[in-house]
């Protein structure tokens, strides 16, 4: 054992400092001076053959602590290996000097567990934390705060870890990657595709894709959706301590469901593509599941829904695509592991605590309650808050860790659907990709998915996957998928906007209310994101029984019609010089998080204008009708550069030649006054 200890300042009566006792000789030692303008601070760093381990007991100011991260940022700038940081911070874990700290540190910790002071813990300054800026990954097996009261003021925090994966393999995995990838030209021509929502959180027909979480929270604090979700599982399924969610995946029959209708129908709405739900983040398997008990075929409606569709889209030549949601289930499933604060169920466990025992005399005896919820691992900061789950998306925050286990069961998982579904996409509801940075299993998933492919496409690779908050390099290996939402700008590579006609999950609420989509806003989220080089995934919510309902067919089929007349400018086309004209256009509307912006659109009126091309024409689409029948696009006015040539014919597709003048305040199009209505107009321009 060595043990290293700098003293730097004298405190009563002996020498004051930071230590180090490690198994190994450090390579190297370095003392660095922090702020501290109660007492000098230090930073101590120690090298080894495999890592760097740096100690450090910041200052109680927090501009100080502030400023101390900033200079440990600099001081591991263009460091490879793996970087521990641990110590006495003086900062609680929503302070924020631990959010600055995790833009480049992840808590390795558990970030929530009291430990200071020692007798009787109130709140917690101590962590040890793993610096992720330079790409290393950690996996946590175990951490804990020890039980020690007499030793020091504070309680000692443990943690047990190992390193996934360093700097230079992890650039080398996502340099293959980049590399290897080549974005599929039938994707980026594709430009539309369906989504088909469907799992056991339709039966309720509330609250959406969250239900499940919900329905154990009696508070949801200023969430909107799901606030009722609670009060209507007591009400028509029982007590959440004695009928859970198992009693709604026993509920659900999907009894209704014909793939080959629902398929044929989205084909001839114009869809190019079909997604349908692997999982959400209910933990509950839509296939024929050989890792997971908990699946569609053993239980629920007893139908393989992946593989219907998956016959379906090939039987009617679409590409099919699945998506999982899974990743992050271990943290949204907290609640079911708590119990009524209030009221007559006061105190009594819900059912996410029960056991395979506790399955005696019901539906679902012989299975493992716990296969479902896994509530055997620490609990996250604020794990009943709402807030907090977002912020902890990108495993940051307070989040629990996965255990290495549900890594490797997730990766399986996932292959299995690779391999039995040989699907053309895979979709991740994910920060970059599962379990990044913490893990590479998100990595090797890409790589099998792409290998996986090439296989099965005699060496052409075909497949898209998809992630969200990506980088510039990460978008040249995945396609950037912004959910509700869309750049301001032309992007380079292909990119996909996920939307939904009314909830994630189907909702009578939506129902009730009118709170569809109407053909109008997707059409105009459609041609925006198009002009951008994007596509658009529309989600589709089907009940419970398999089907849609009679507003949502209006809808589809007001844009079917639509689409029908105006696909040319749609599919096989490339941006323009510019995407569009406008206030909206011109107006830089910013993305919120990982999109959430599309309301901003739906509020386009007829000075909204927005461009494709093919190589021989050029169209713009105004993307509402105008009252006065006049259009003018300025970016096609007389001497203005971005289009130099002589317009000798403006078409309107579906009518035909349409009467024009050009002018230097742009070109001014007439349209007839005939019933010619179809939601957005389309003009042809020939090059």
């Amino acid at each position: 054992m060595f043990f290293t200890i700098f003293k730097f300042f004298s405190f009563d009566g002996g020498k004051y400092g930071i230590g180090l006792l490690c198994r190994k000789k450090p390579l190297a030692i370095r003392r660095v001076p922090l702020p501290g303008r109660e007492e000098p601070r230090m930073l101590l760093i120690a090298e080894f053959e495999d890592y760097v381990f740096c100690c450090t007991h910041l200052s109680l100011t927090e501009e100080d602590q502030l400023a101390s991260v900033e200079r440990i940022g600099a001081l591991l700038e263009g460091e490879k290996k793996p970087v521990f940081l641990a110590g006495d911070l003086n900062a609680e874990p929503d302070s924020p000097t631990m959010k600055a700290l995790q833009k480049k540190f992840v808590i390795l910790t558990g970030g929530k567990e009291m430990t200071i002071p020692a007798d009787n813990p109130q709140s917690c300054i101590d962590y040890i934390l793993g610096y992720i800026a330079n790409g290393s990954r950690y996996q946590v097996t175990t951490n804990y705060v020890v039980n020690e009261p007499v030793a020091s003021d504070h309680r000692p925090v443990f943690v047990n870890v190992s390193v996934a994966g360093t700097h230079p393999e992890q650039d080398l995995s996502w340099d293959e990657l980049q590399k290897e990838y080549q974005f599929p030209e039938w994707y980026t021509e594709a430009r539309f595709g369906i989504w088909a929502t469907i799992g056991p959180q339709s039966v309720p027909r509330l609250g959406g894709g969250w239900y499940a979480r919900h329905m154990f929270m009696q508070d949801v604090g200023s969430q909107t959706f799901g606030r009722n979700a609670y009060a209507y599982h007591l009400k028509v399924f029982g007590p959440q301590s004695q009928k859970g969610y198992t009693e709604v995946i026993h509920q659900w029959k999907a009894e209704r469901l014909n793939t080959d209708s629902l398929v044929a129908y989205f084909k001839s709405l114009g869809t190019r593509y079909l997604v349908v739900h692997a999982n959400h983040h209910d933990h509950f398997d839509n296939f024929a599941s050989t890792y997971h008990p908990w699946n569609s075929v053993n239980m629920g409606p007893h139908k393989d829904i992946v593989g219907l569709f998956e016959q379906s889209a090939r039987k009617y030549g679409l590409p099919f695509g699945v998506s999982s949601h899974d990743d992050r289930f271990l943290n949204w499933w907290l609640p079911a592991f708590g119990a009524d604060t209030s009221g007559p169920y006061k105190g009594i466990p819900y059912e996410g605590r029960m056991t395979k025992a506790d399955g005696n005399g019901k539906w679902w005896e012989g299975y493992d309650p716990q296969d479902l919820y896994a509530q055997n691992h620490p609990l996250s900061q604020n794990s009943w808050d709402n807030g907090a789950i977002h912020r902890q998306w990108a495993w940051g925050n307070g989040v629990c860790l996965p255990t290495q286990e549900y890594c490797t069961n997730f990766y399986n998982r996932t292959l299995d659907v690779i391999n039995r579904y040989n699907p053309d996409l895979l979709y991740f509801d994910v920060t970059v990709a599962p379990f990044y940075p913490i893990s590479d299993a998100g990595l090797k998933i890409a790589a099998h998915f792409y290998n996986h492919n090439m296989s099965t496409q005699k060496g052409k690779l075909n497949a898209v996957m998809f992630g969200k908050m990506l980088d510039a390099d990460q978008r040249k290996a995945l396609v950037w998928d912004v959910e509700r939402g869309a750049p301001n700008k032309i992007i380079d590579e292909s990119w996909q906007s996920c939307s939904c006609l009314g909830g994630w999950h189907y909702s009578t609420s939506v129902y009730d209310n009118n709170q569809y989509k109407s053909a109008s806003d997707v059409v105009k989220l459609l041609v925006d994101i198009v002009s951008k080089n994007g596509n658009l995934l529309l989600s589709v919510p089907l009940r419970a029984d398999g089907t849609f309902d009679e507003k949502e067919e209006k809808i589809l089929n007001e844009f079917g019609a639509w689409m029908n007349i105006n696909k040319e400018a749609i599919y096989d086309t490339r941006p323009w010089k510019v995407f569009g004209e406008g206030p909206i256009a011109e107006g830089n509307v910013q993305l919120k998080a990982q999109g959430f912006n599309e309301g901003a659109y739906s509020k386009a009126d007829a000075k909204e204008i927005r461009f494709t091309q093919t190589e021989k024409n050029l169209y713009a689409t105004v993307l509402e009708w105008p009252e006065d029948g006049k259009i003018l696009i300025k970016s096609l006015a007389e001497g203005n550069e971005l289009y130099p040539n002589k317009i000798s014919k403006v078409e309107l597709l579906g009518y035909g030649k349409v009467p024009f003048s050009r002018t230097d305040k742009g070109l001014i199009v007439n349209i007839p006054n005939k019933s010619l209505k179809n939601i957005a107009p389309v003009f042809k321009i020939r090059k």
